[in-house]
């Protein structure tokens, strides 16, 4: 009798012991629970638009989620693209920061997860990045503008950090200007003159070439450099003594802005101490 009472009482706490642990994982959300996860991208809370330049040369965000669930999330997971950016665990603030320095379409969606693997999707959010002027890739841009000046005359402000973009104006010597942030040439052949020169064309011709004359050298013949040179409206080439030319590969160049506004390029050679700026 005491036997069957025993096994009984065993039985009985089995049971319980059973429904306590039905009872745990329903309270928990582990079970019985067909509802998914509601998720919503408050910020930003609808498209938006970024316009790059050399003077905001990143686009950055805040992305923040919002989750709740009838029983308890287990992880929010946040695309790019349809590719996975961020994976949210339970406990985790739902927030990413987010910058790009690239030009394109960026959807951002978040998927939400809870204990009984239902799942929650946000509706899209589209960040557009566009740019404006020329922003070459690996531009530098600064914390904060420098404050310098022009070490020479005569200086070519250029559309863009090459001797083949258009010249937008001439900057004078001592000309204070804001200095944006940098960027290295990387074109093997450009170069410019250091000094007032003559470029001897094939065809006998003698040109006087300015200090900081853009050309492109074609090839090296002691003691001179076979260039081609843009004048006016055509192209000539010629020889150039050696001493009177400066390659400027990996050198930089420099996004300025002018006293009345302007804004461009120039050559570092000529704009006084911005790398001891930077130090």
């Amino acid at each position: 009798m005491s036997s069957r009472f025993l096994k009984w009482g065993l039985f009985s706490v089995g049971i319980l012991t059973i429904i306590s642990l039905l009872g745990w994982f329903y309270w928990q959300g582990y079970i019985f629970d067909g509802k998914p996860p509601d998720v919503l991208i408050t910020h930003p809370s609808k498209n938006k638009e970024f316009i790059l330049s050399p003077i905001k040369p990143k686009a950055r965000e805040v992305i923040q989620i919002k989750v709740s669930d009838n029983k308890s999330v287990d992880k929010v997971i946040l695309f790019l693209n349809n590719s996975q950016l961020k994976v949210f665990e339970r406990n985790d603030k739902l927030s990413f920061n987010w910058e790009t320095d690239s030009k394109g379409r960026y959807t951002f969606k978040a998927i939400a997860y809870d204990r009984a693997k239902n799942k929650g999707e946000s509706k899209p959010v589209t960040i557009t990045v566009k740019v404006k002027g020329i922003l070459p890739q690996n531009y530098t841009g600064f914390q904060k503008p420098i404050e310098t000046y022009v070490s020479a005359s005569g200086v070519f402000l250029r559309e863009g950090p090459s001797v083949n973009y258009r010249v937008i104006r001439t900057l004078r010597h001592k000309e204070r200007v804001l200095v944006f942030g940098k960027w290295s040439s990387t074109s093997p052949n450009e170069a410019i003159t250091t000094d007032r020169v003559t470029l001897v064309t094939f065809d006998g011709e003698s040109i006087g070439l300015d200090r900081g004359k853009a050309l492109l050298i074609v090839k090296k013949e002691e003691p001179y450099y076979i260039v081609s040179v843009q004048i006016d409206n055509r192209k000539v080439t010629g020889k150039l003594p050696v001493y009177a030319v400066k390659d400027i590969f990996n050198k930089p160049w420099y996004y300025i802005r002018t006293k009345e506004g302007k804004e461009g390029w120039v050559f570092g050679e000529f704009l006084e101490g911005v790398e001891e700026s930077l130090r």
